[in-house]
């Protein structure tokens, strides 16, 4: 059996941990849509979803940025 990568979602600043039932982020607090866990590119507001955040790709600066105590 053969696995592909990560989705992007889980490389985005926005996203959340695993919770066993679902995947979730800021946008989508109550379960990321399958067809964005898929590879559908997140890159503009969608209908349905919390707030106006988009993919946005997490960085270790940006992490230090938002963290900058730890």
């Amino acid at each position: 059996m053969t696995t592909g990568s990560a989705p992007d979602c889980m490389k985005c600043l926005y996203y959340h941990s695993v919770d066993h039932e679902k995947f979730s982020c800021d946008a989508f607090p109550n379960g990321i849509p399958k067809s964005i866990i898929m590879g559908e590119k997140h890159h503009k507001k969608l209908k349905g979803q919390a707030g106006d955040f988009v993919y946005k790709k997490f960085t270790e600066e940006k992490w230090r940025k938002l963290n900058p105590e730890e």
